[in-house]
């Protein structure tokens, strides 16, 4: 079965409003920010591999050669740079003892 890499999307929509007490508010909200990068990667990743000709590599690499290859197919609307953006805030949230500004990045 593939994976339906929208349900990232809907577990961050879940986190983003989670109010239970398994795990802070804090918690909740930096997973929100991670499933809704790797979201968006991936239907960005599955469109260019399918439509733009795109070959990964399975390395990390592929966070910035993904927006590379979009960048030079001139790929429309920004998405190169919202991808950039929800990457450094996915790697501030999973990396990072302290997020500035953690509500506005949700």
């Amino acid at each position: 079965m593939v994976f339906d890499w929208q349900d990232y999307y809907r577990c961050a929509q879940f986190l983003k409003d989670y109010t239970g007490d398994a795990f802070t508010r804090e918690t909740a909200l930096r997973c929100a920010v991670s499933r809704a990068y790797y979201a968006a990667f991936h239907h960005a990743l599955n469109y260019a591999c399918d439509r733009l000709g795109y070959k990964p590599t399975g390395f990390g690499s592929d966070h910035s050669g993904l927006r590379r290859h979009l960048r030079d197919k001139r790929t429309a609307g920004g998405v190169v740079g919202y991808l950039a953006r929800l990457q450094e805030w996915r790697e501030h949230c999973d990396y990072k003892d302290e997020v500035v500004n953690l509500d506005s990045i949700v």
